[in-house]
């Protein structure tokens, strides 16, 4: 070793992540995809003969997005992933067989870059699904069996669960989108949850941030628009370039198709969602008339301002392919050029500290819709960054949902 360096590989596009060496050094795992707001938290799977440099994607032309990879002691690669409404846990053999160890509609935690722990001959997951709490599970690897090894969440086992009802519909350019419909009937009431990222997706759990509107008589429609992990990397970077613009309309036929299954009431239909899902439902509701109550989590209002005062400059500019300063995207996808459109009231939450989104984002949109005589109310937590973590603030901004739900479409 001398201390210089070698460059043994580049993505022609995207950035890359997550990397695991093998035990005996002579190869090298890694994740690749275009960065969202977390970094690479999901993507294509990579590997990389340390020896010859030779790169391979072990997921060309899939339908997964990989999220973590581990050697065991056999050297053969470990890899979780998503597949639409299923995880996988995937041993890919040094002579360039696969196995499929383990595979379950539900969710492997974090929710944000599912992981898992190895001993030999054993994985460990954090899992859940509608009808189970979040709990440890341990996967065999020689016998492909689960065995639940935490009871921490048995007590949630007393609150009624609600299925996840999958969904598919054609977008306005005929693409297949799908998601979930929770809580489903005849012409509900019905809240559109937006995911974050926008590289992240809605996963079945059993519990989430919406799930205590179920019991209050509303369907929850969460949809996994373009740009969704979950269906490969190509499915991904659909919205690349266009944030705001296809996956807006993936969203909107979705409801469209709600209403035409008669599952959703048109005169009731709320728009949510935190960070870009914050940014849609400002978005959303300067683009289409069909909400009548929405209510936005730290989201981005101004493109231009949020590139100037965010810690992540890097991914907005990724995500658009552009310069900030170029001004193009930046401006046409702000939902603070269009407020005068808005006819939707509006619930805006932030906190105080987020250095991702920072709280001007919302001040200006806040302010800009008073001037324009909106129906607006905005709430700020302190010392809350992206996300609010304090009990009495969760338990606030719970409270507010609903109670401002039930003021706007009940």
């Amino acid at each position: 070793m001398d201390g210089t360096w070698t460059k043994i590989y580049k993505p022609e596009s995207g950035q890359v992540a997550l990397p695991s060496l093998s035990r005996n050094s002579g190869r090298l795992s890694f994740v690749e995809s275009i960065w969202s707001d977390r970094g690479v938290t999901s993507g294509d799977l990579m590997l990389i003969e340390t020896k010859s440099y030779t790169a391979k994607n072990l997921s060309l032309s899939g339908e997964s997005s990989y999220s973590c990879s581990r050697w065991d002691e056999n050297d053969d690669l470990l890899a979780i992933s998503q597949e639409e409404e299923s995880f996988l846990i995937e041993k890919f053999h040094s002579n360039g067989t696969k196995a499929i160890l383990w595979k379950k509609r539900g969710s492997v935690g974090p929710g944000y870059a599912p992981d898992f722990s190895y001993a030999p001959g054993q994985i460990f997951i954090d899992f859940t699904d509608y009808e189970t709490p979040t709990e440890i599970v341990r996967i065999d690897t020689g016998k492909n069996n689960e065995m639940q090894v935490s009871s921490i969440n048995e007590k949630l086992r007393l609150i009624k669960s609600y299925e996840w009802k999958t969904l598919s519909w054609k977008s306005k350019d005929g693409l297949e989108i799908s998601g979930f419909i929770r809580n489903p009937g005849k012409n509900m009431p019905t809240i559109v949850v937006v995911h974050g990222g926008p590289t992240g997706s809605i996963k079945e759990t059993f519990l989430d941030r919406y799930s205590f509107l179920l019991a209050e008589g509303y369907s929850i429609f969460m949809p996994n628009f373009r740009g969704s992990i979950g269906r490969g990397r190509m499915f991904a970077g659909l919205n690349y370039g266009d944030m705001g613009g296809m996956d807006l309309q993936d969203i909107l036929s979705g409801i469209g198709s709600l209403i035409e299954e008669g599952y959703t009431d048109r005169k009731k239909i709320a728009i949510t969602g935190g960070s870009y899902g914050g940014f849609m439902t400002q978005w959303a509701i300067t683009q289409a008339g069909i909400f009548k109550s929405a209510i936005a989590l730290f989201g981005i209002s101004d493109w231009v301002s949020f590139h100037g005062g965010t810690n992540i400059p890097e991914w907005d500019e990724i995500q658009y392919d552009q310069k900030a300063l170029d001004f193009d995207k930046f401006v046409k996808f702000s939902p603070l050029r269009y407020v005068k459109n808005i006819q939707t009231p509006l619930l805006i939450m932030h906190g105080e500290s987020d250095p991702s989104v920072p709280p001007g984002q919302s001040f200006q949109f806040y302010r800009a819709l008073k001037e324009n005589g909106k129906d607006v109310r905005l709430l700020l937590f302190p010392r809350e960054g992206h996300g609010f973590t304090e009990k009495e603030h969760i338990l606030q901004s719970l409270k507010e949902t609903l109670n401002f739900l039930k003021k706007t479409i009940s």
